[in-house]
């Protein structure tokens, strides 16, 4: 799942105990608003987050994640080789 601000401040996903073990997914978007369209820095469950995207697994195993928006973009946040999401053409989609 590609990481990007969302339009919303705070969300939480009911997650279905039958086929989720999590219990919820909550994302938060500190600082959101029309003019802060860029993520500037991220955490997941409290651990500070430098790529791009999460897993799947990573959600539908509860948790949190924390999104800081701002106004220009961070040129550093996400754009490293191990930052950047998977691809499906080198076969690493579902690498850990």
């Amino acid at each position: 799942w590609l990481i990007t601000a969302p339009v919303f401040e705070r969300i939480e996903i009911a997650l279905d105990p039958a086929y989720y073990p999590g219990g919820k997914f909550v994302i938060t978007a500190r600082h959101q608003g029309p003019e802060n369209i860029h993520v500037q820095r991220a955490w997941l469950n409290g651990e500070e987050l430098s790529r791009a995207f999460i897993y799947h697994r990573e959600i539908v195993g509860g948790g949190e994640l924390t999104l800081d928006l701002g106004p220009e973009p961070d040129l550093a946040w996400g754009t490293g080789p191990p930052d950047l999401p998977p691809s499906m053409s080198t076969g690493s989609l579902f690498s850990p």
